[in-house]
């Protein structure tokens, strides 16, 4: 998992989310790393290179990027996404989700960061995790979605 540092009152809250989930699903705590990282712009960059690392079965963003009164969140929330859905597509084969909320307010933060509307770090896991389940049943021979 990469999570920013920056707006880290909502990251954390993602994390811990993430977290709880990977437990409850009998995830061992040696499994679970985070690396965290100055603000949202750098997460495709770290995920890129964990990917290359072939280390890890499942990649997880999170992050917070807020508007406030300039352009700012616009350049910065259109490059975070656009860097890690790119990495999702044509970088490494390493599945990767994102839990990185973008929001207009801190209100409206807090309540994407166990608040009202759940947790976007623990929904990005699961994400992950049925991504990963559905991949692995693509990969057994005589598997198939007949969809």
């Amino acid at each position: 998992m990469v999570a920013s540092r920056f707006n880290g009152q909502i990251t954390e809250k993602l994390v811990r989310g993430a977290y709880e989930a990977f437990q409850q699903l009998g995830g061992a705590a040696d499994d679970f790393e985070v690396f965290w990282v100055p603000g949202a712009l750098e997460i495709p960059q770290v995920l890129q290179a964990l990917a290359r690392q072939k280390k890890f079965d499942g990649l997880l963003a999170l992050g917070c990027v807020i508007r406030g009164e300039t352009p700012h969140f616009d350049y910065v929330a259109r490059e975070v996404m656009h860097g890690v859905s790119r990495l999702g597509h044509h970088g490494p084969a390493v599945p990767v989700a994102s839990g990185v909320v973008l929001a207009d307010t801190m209100d409206q933060a807090v309540d994407r960061a166990g608040g009202k509307m759940g947790n976007r770090g623990r929904d990005a896991l699961l994400t992950l995790l049925e991504t990963l389940d559905l991949l692995e049943q693509l990969r057994e021979p005589g598997s198939g979605n007949n969809a």
